[in-house]
């Protein structure tokens, strides 16, 4: 039973990948973090608040793809790990500038206590972060979900 849903969630992120490389970041951040919340629905079951998605900020496609990255992770380890019932994804830009956050009320975990596959993806959502000069936290308790925030300038120039 293990092992076939760990093939279950290699054969999902894996699939995923593909497809997004199917996709160009040519859309709207709206649209991308919608679609990529609409995969999530699709393979967890779960429902995705958007409501409180209030971003209308565009950045250069590269930084648009490890953003949108950085949100698939955050959702496939709802998908894994979270054992949840609500998930929602929260933007909004004030005068420090713009908060992406992905928020779920499952299991929860001690940042500091989680297994090897998990760091691996935690570490590849920071360094995804700081590639693109954006902080990026963790903040998580048992019993009390998890909140992945990356806060960012509203403004980001491409990289040449």
């Amino acid at each position: 039973q293990a092992n076939y849903r760990t093939l279950s969630d290699a054969y999902l992120d894996a699939r995923q990948a593909i497809d997004n490389l199917r996709r160009v970041p040519s859309t709207s951040l709206r649209d991308w973090i919608g679609q990529v919340a609409g995969d999530f629905e699709q393979n967890s079951g779960l429902r995705v608040d958007l409501a409180q998605f209030q971003l209308a900020v565009e950045y250069p496609p590269t930084v648009q793809a490890q953003l949108i990255r950085i949100v698939q992770e955050a959702l496939s380890n709802i998908r894994k790990h979270a054992n949840a019932h609500a998930v929602t994804i929260i933007g909004r830009q004030d005068e420090n500038g713009v908060l992406l956050e992905v928020c779920d009320d499952g299991v929860g975990f001690l940042p500091d206590q989680v297994n090897d596959s998990s760091r691996y993806g935690l570490r590849g959502m920071r360094e995804r972060a700081e590639m693109i000069g954006a902080d990026f936290q963790i903040t998580s308790q048992p019993g009390l979900g998890a909140t992945v925030s990356l806060r960012l300038p509203a403004a980001i120039k491409e990289e040449v």
